[in-house]
């Protein structure tokens, strides 16, 4: 759905998406947060419900006296947002279309049953609301939305659904032709009527760059697109050699945390990549983790905690590679009876076991 405004009259036009109702209920704010009346031009096949309430709570919310005028189409939940307004005029060739909230669900039975409550809870709070404007019973309104019911200028405001009928504002289209549309045919019909496009015109307001742009960009005010243009590529070229240099300096530093913890055998070198992947995700905790390795491994020897092998001043110091050398029946004993300091003297001499 796109606002647009100029003094005190608004236009909201178009489908209405998931995502429109946040932004347009900023804008509507600011538009009528110093006015004491407006005007809003209305036309809407509908859209999203949830989108559309908070369009609908921005306008009934505000301060001023909102004044709705239907130029083509309030539709669906575009019915409900015409509702907004203090009054509600249409005209004389426009139309109202209610029918009952609907979606797509996927999923068990459960997930059906939630969705078909949320409907019902939706189709009794657009009763409350069609019962309170036309100061009809619900019960009498509960019929419009069963089915597509179409309400010509003279048939909306026979049932109270709007208060007066203006001016055309678009040429007459049939009344059987739009019951017989698609959802996506009956907005492509109105949009075509309504819908400004986009402007190629480079003087369009809305194509200006501002000042603050212009100076990010480093060009003049008076510059041209083509000027433009290269400032935008070479700004570009810029923040893509900023990317790589960043990147290869998060991996030379974390390769200066793992390199030295692979060379000391805390890290096997197969494992080497994988660290590489926890310090890119996590860098803190990789180097926690490496320095608990290392920690770890620089416990001292404590006498008589070698269970069957006992520690004395010549071996308590020797590597590996010493207890090979020097007392292979002793390393073969160890390795039985305290396979634990058998193998951090392996890993810590860098023999992979």
């Amino acid at each position: 759905m796109y606002f647009t405004s100029e003094g005190s009259t608004g236009q909201l036009y178009g489908t209405i998406w998931g995502g429109d109702g946040q932004y347009i209920a900023s804008e509507l704010k600011a538009f009528l947060k110093s006015k004491t009346e407006a005007t809003i031009h209305l036309h809407t096949p509908g859209g999203s419900v949830f989108d559309g309430n908070l369009i609908y709570n921005a306008l009934r919310n505000s301060q001023a006296k909102i004044h709705i005028v239907i130029d083509g189409l309030a539709a669906s939940m575009g019915s409900i947002l015409m509702l907004a307004g203090n009054t509600v005029s249409i005209a004389d060739n426009a139309f109202v279309m209610i029918h009952a909230p609907s979606g797509i669900v996927e999923g068990n039975a459960s997930s059906m049953s939630k969705a078909a409550q949320l409907l019902t809870t939706m189709e009794k709070q657009f009763i409350t609301k069609y019962a309170a404007k036309t100061g009809k019973t619900e019960e009498e309104v509960k019929a419009w939305l069963n089915g597509d019911n179409w309400f010509s200028a003279e048939e909306a405001l026979n049932a109270g659904l709007v208060d007066q009928i203006s001016d055309t504002v678009l040429d007459d289209i049939d009344l059987a032709a739009l019951q017989s549309m698609s959802f996506t045919a009956l907005a492509n019909t109105f949009d075509q009527k309504f819908i400004k496009q986009p402007s190629n015109n480079q003087n369009d307001e809305h194509m200006k760059l501002s000042a603050k742009a212009k100076s990010i960009l480093g060009v003049a005010d008076d510059a041209t697109d083509e000027q433009v243009n290269e400032a935008v590529e070479r700004l570009s070229k810029e923040n893509d050699d900023l990317k790589e240099k960043t990147a290869a300096a998060t991996k030379a530093r974390i390769r200066a945390l793992i390199d030295p913890a692979v060379a000391d055998g805390r890290i096997p070198k197969a494992e080497s990549d994988d660290w590489e992947q926890l310090a890119t995700a996590n860098y803190d905790l990789a180097a926690r983790r490496i320095a608990a390795l290392q920690a770890k491994e620089n416990l001292p020897v404590t006498p008589g905690a070698n269970k069957g092998n006992p520690v004395s001043e010549e071996n308590k110091d020797w590597s590996f590679t010493d207890w090979s050398r020097k007392d292979t029946a002793g390393l073969l004993k160890m390795k039985e009876e305290d396979p634990d300091r058998y193998k951090a003297l392996a890993q810590k001499t860098g023999i992979k076991l």
